[in-house]
């Protein structure tokens, strides 16, 4: 219902339409999230009362929330580097129980300033996500900007037709959605990201993490 009333204040107020699809959408993300953060409370204080000192050290900021069961979480992260031939960018694919479905890196094109360099790695998810057969995605990135640009349906003058492009895959992808995530819970994709070097081929992908990773993976799950 909280939705619906957005829905009708945005087509009042901005002239906005937004289609039954995307706030259903939208509608089950809000639900589902404001059940994982009553179940973690909960949590938090039943174990409290047990182990103190392990309750103290859990925040929840940091940890890396699961789809719901049938999704599938996309979190991916860039590298802007002035003057850099290529834009770094690596992705992370995990089912609702923690496990790698699919992560890689990739050097993309050159870009010209970091919100730039989000979109590209953006783009790039979104067509590994639609190429490995995956619709119903949560996507998480640590830039906000990029976010509210793409949630709000706006332009941007340092992007061009690359939103463009951006929102065509993303109606190839009608059970998605893009929200913004803190840089602890998105460490895996910018590990991936950072991990790309100039003798690197263009494109690498792994099933199973590779070592490196391991315990970037891993600690912000089970902190």
């Amino acid at each position: 219902m909280w939705r619906l009333w957005k829905s009708r204040n945005v087509f009042l107020f901005q002239q906005k339409c937004q289609s039954p699809d995307y706030e259903a959408r939208k509608g089950i993300q809000d639900a589902t999230e404001w059940l994982n953060a009553n179940e973690t409370t909960e949590n938090t204080n039943v174990h409290a009362a047990t182990n103190p000192i392990q309750t103290s050290r859990r925040d929840s900021s940091s940890q890396w929330n699961p789809p719901p069961e049938g999704w599938v979480k996309c979190n991916f992260d860039s590298g802007y580097t002035q003057g850099s031939p290529y834009t770094r960018s690596g992705w992370i694919i995990r089912e609702c129980n923690g496990h790698i479905v699919l992560c890689g890196n990739a050097k993309l094109q050159s870009s010209t300033c970091s919100l730039h360099a989000e979109a590209l790695g953006f783009l790039h998810a979104l067509q590994v996500i639609w190429a490995h057969g995956l619709r119903y995605v949560w996507f998480k990135s640590d830039s906000k900007n990029l976010v509210t640009l793409i949630n709000n349906g706006e332009d941007h003058s340092l992007l061009g037709t690359l939103i463009y492009d951006i929102r065509h895959w993303m109606l190839k992808l009608p059970y998605c959605s893009l929200e913004f995530v803190n840089r602890e819970r998105n460490s895996a994709a910018d590990a991936l990201a950072s991990h790309v070097h100039a003798r690197d081929p263009l494109f690498q992908s792994y099933t199973t993490p590779p070592s490196w990773l391991v315990n970037t993976l891993y600690y912000p799950y089970t902190i």
